[in-house]
């Protein structure tokens, strides 16, 4: 293409008179220089930052001991689950300790 050269004309212009020029209208202005990549790197990081804490937490969850289903105490037949119990109807641990006070 064979542009005027007027085209490429970079003339700035005051604050003031931008103003006046859109009066009455809404207008939202950016002021960020053109090929500054400090808003890219912002982003970048803010992505990597939430990659790495997923990734953690996947570590974690990894990490952790597998759940065994609970199992009933296994019945010894002849035994109750508490343990021998003595005539007196009380068990083997509490006659061994009112034998010791």
């Amino acid at each position: 293409l064979n542009r005027p050269a007027v085209e490429d004309a970079t003339e700035v212009i005051t604050d003031r008179q931008l103003e006046t020029l859109f009066q009455g209208l809404s207008f939202s202005r950016f002021e960020q220089k053109a090929g500054g990549l400090g808003s890219i790197v912002e982003e970048v990081w803010r992505l990597f930052l939430i990659a790495l804490l997923l990734a953690l937490v996947a570590e974690g969850l990894l990490c952790l001991p597998r759940r065994l289903p609970r199992r009933p105490p296994r019945s010894v037949p002849g035994r109750s689950p508490r343990g021998p119990e003595s005539p007196s109807g009380s068990t083997a641990g509490q006659s061994a300790r009112e034998a010791v006070a």
